[in-house]
């Protein structure tokens, strides 16, 4: 199956922007979604679609489904019932070297080798654009310029042993950006990071999804952080989707209860507009 990537075509599917006033293309849909592992639901019948420079939030409590769903979404988990479509087609008729040059997945922690240098590791992620050893030299200016968008050019020939958990962060990023993808996805990026690095890496990809029009869907526990950066957020309970929409609108006291099993109030902060989330105890009923 071949790409082909003309504005506005998208297998016919459109949806509003983030400020609800104007069509993007519907990138990636899934719909219908299920999951079974070992005869448990891990997902039940989610339905989500992703457009063209949106940033998605996943929120949830651990088990509910966000990994999981990632995975679906990357085609590296197969669903027993729903179908994921890319580009209109169905997302299991793509081979892997084609889904890596548009979606580009960065993990919660990246395993390399030791003796990898930062620019052997962001040079991975040409591999679905070239050949066995076979660089190129828009390959070497594709990871310069991955490096630079990420500010990490100064730690390209240090080795990733070297490297703080922020920077490997930078170098996970980088190498992802480096398959010149259409949707990132993003698992739990930020958990080992302090609260700078957090933000440093969040407003990396806030540039990106406006300067190069990506797609970001971002799985995070940080519902604070998660939420000062999505413009819409699906929030995910036993494995469905329990409220979608912008953070301030459902992020509800209910919401926070049932989901999360937390008293919580969220309003606006002051300075920034920005949500902000104050949790008060425990849900006293439990999660339900």
């Amino acid at each position: 199956m071949v790409f082909d990537w003309r504005d506005g075509d998208e297998g016919g599917s459109t949806i509003l922007n983030q400020s609800g006033d104007l069509s993007v293309p519907v990138l990636l849909k899934a719909d219908d979604i299920s999951v079974r592992y070992d005869g448990r639901l891990v997902l039940d019948r989610i339905s989500l679609s992703v457009g063209q420079g949106e940033f998605i939030g996943l929120a949830g409590p651990n088990g509910a489904g966000k990994s999981t769903l990632l995975g679906v979404l990357a085609g590296l988990v197969t669903p027993c019932g729903g179908t994921v479509l890319l580009n209109g087609g169905r997302l299991s008729t793509y081979r892997r070297r084609e889904l890596a040059r548009v979606i580009a997945l960065v993990p919660q922690n990246s395993e390399w080798g030791f003796s990898f240098t930062v620019r052997q590791v962001v040079g991975i992620g040409r591999f679905p654009h070239q050949g066995i050893w076979r660089e190129r030299d828009e390959d070497r200016q594709a990871v310069e310029a991955a490096m630079a968008e990420v500010s990490c050019l100064d730690l390209a020939d240090r080795p990733v042993a070297q490297l703080s958990g922020g920077e490997r962060q930078r170098v996970s990023l980088a190498r992802a950006l480096a398959q010149e993808p259409r949707i990132l996805l993003l698992d739990e990026p930020t958990s080992s990071l302090d609260l700078r690095h957090q933000l440093e890496f969040l407003e990396s990809v806030k540039v990106l999804v406006a300067r190069k029009g990506l797609a970001v869907v971002a799985a995070m526990h940080s519902l604070d952080l998660l939420a000062g950066y999505c413009r819409r957020m699906v929030v995910l309970h036993r494995g469905t989707i329990h409220a979608s929409g912008p953070p301030l609108e459902i992020l509800t006291p209910e919401v926070m209860q049932t989901a999360f099993g937390v008293e919580a109030t969220v309003g606006t902060h002051p300075d920034t507009g920005k949500p902000a989330i104050a949790v008060t105890g425990l849900y006293e009923n439990g999660r339900r």
